[in-house]
Parts: C-alpha cells; sequence; structure tokens
C-alpha cells in the first residue's frame, strides 16, 4: 500500500541524499512526508519541475489512476513550493528542461 511504499521512498531518500553528483528523480509524492526534505536538501538543489497536469502520464501510477490529477496537485501546491528551491516549467522538451536547470545552477 502506499504507507509501505513512503517508508520505502524515504528510506531510498536518506540513502541517495548522502551522496554527491546525483540527479534523483522523485514522484509527485514524495513531498507529503515532510521528513523526506532535508533529506533530499542535504547535499543538494531541489527543483520542482512544473508541468501542465494534461502532460502528466498516470499508467503505472496508482495513486494517479484513482485520484484527479487536479485533486492532487491542488492538496500538493504548498507542499511543492515549500520544498523547491527553484521552479523550472518542464513543458518543453528534456533539453530545454535541462538547459534551465544548469543555467539556474550557474
Amino acid at each position: 500500500g502506499e504507507s509501505g511504499f513512503r517508508a520505502l521512498e524515504t528510506k531510498t531518500l536518506a540513502e541517495l541524499g548522502q551522496e554527491s553528483g546525483l540527479i534523483i528523480a522523485t514522484g509527485g509524492g514524495c513531498v507529503t512526508q515532510g521528513r523526506n526534505y532535508p533529506l533530499l536538501h542535504q547535499n543538494g538543489t531541489i527543483f520542482w519541475l512544473k508541468r501542465a497536469l494534461f502532460q502528466l502520464p498516470t499508467e503505472g501510477r496508482p495513486i494517479s489512476q484513482s485520484t484527479a490529477l487536479k485533486e492532487l496537485y491542488d492538496r500538493r501546491r504548498a507542499l511543492y513550493e515549500a520544498f523547491a528551491d527553484c521552479t523550472v516549467d518542464n513543458d518543453t522538451s528534456p533539453v530545454n528542461t535541462t538547459q534551465r536547470i544548469l543555467e539556474t545552477l550557474g
């Protein structure tokens, strides 16, 4: 279930967060666990990759399939904002998104 998944997610973030030079891509629910913030932030910059809801995949994502994306976004938006050091629009190509991230990191 979700609680078991979140526990494993946090355990993994605790391990990976101690590393340097990694890019850690989390799912959108990572922010629902406040304890994940210091694990992600301890050794890096947290980017919120904003994307239009209609562009987000839901296949293979049980919570996204059982709950409307707008509802999930409305519940999590403040958490995304609180976690993020930087926000990058991710509505174009991966190359453009990467370029924006690199520019931000300068």
